[in-house]
């Protein structure tokens, strides 16, 4: 099968998309067609948002389960990653997390806090500093996915010149498999902190 479709994990769609996200839109726009992938139902906004920037494969991941939890994301997303050639997500603690194990049940390629994101003779590439900025560091992934998280205004985000009629599928995970991902560990408690900005 050909690995041809850019994935990108949205980590709120039940409102309005945040700037973050429409980079990766846009990133994820030069890559190959986009997929984008929720843990949530996405709003209408969302949606309006989702077309203009030209995605039309949307796709809600239900888990009978706490998505919370490394294992149980990892778990979920993998099913939906067997045409791509590239995942792509916010430089987030817990996305971080998430990729990593994902990347374990996958064999795929890992790169963490991508300030650009590119092609290198037709694989997927990273560009970061490292060392407090003294050094550039340019990353091929080899593998046939990858996966990335990407930081915050890697790119200025631009709609599609076709904006797209997205249309939302559902990807269960039940409650049986949830559970064997999530390896014993259960969420006791889980408390939201207000942000500022975008």
């Amino acid at each position: 099968m050909t690995r041809h479709i850019s994935v990108v994990l949205l980590d709120d769609v039940t409102g309005a998309l945040r700037g973050p996200d429409l980079e990766l839109l846009t990133v994820a726009r030069t890559l190959g067609p986009v997929r984008a992938v929720a843990f949530d139902a996405p709003s209408a906004d969302a949606l309006a948002a989702l077309g203009t920037y030209g995605v039309a494969d949307v796709v809600h991941l239900d888990v009978d389960g706490e998505p919370h939890l490394t294992g149980v994301a990892a778990a979920a997303l993998a099913p939906v990653l067997t045409d791509a050639r590239v995942l792509l997500a916010r430089a987030t603690f817990a996305n971080k997390e998430v990729l990593a194990r994902l990347a374990h049940l996958t064999g795929a390629g890992l790169l963490i806090d991508a300030a650009r994101v590119g092609e290198h003779d037709g694989l997927v590439a990273g560009w970061k500093r490292v060392f407090a900025g003294s050094w550039d560091v340019d990353s091929v992934v080899t593998t046939e996915l990858a996966l990335l998280t990407v930081r915050p205004n890697a790119v200025r985000p631009v709609p599609s010149d076709a904006p797209a009629d997205p249309v939302v599928r559902v990807v269960a995970l039940d409650a049986a498999a949830a559970e064997a991902a999530a390896g014993g560990v259960r969420l006791v408690s889980r408390t939201l902190h207000e942000t500022s900005g975008s």
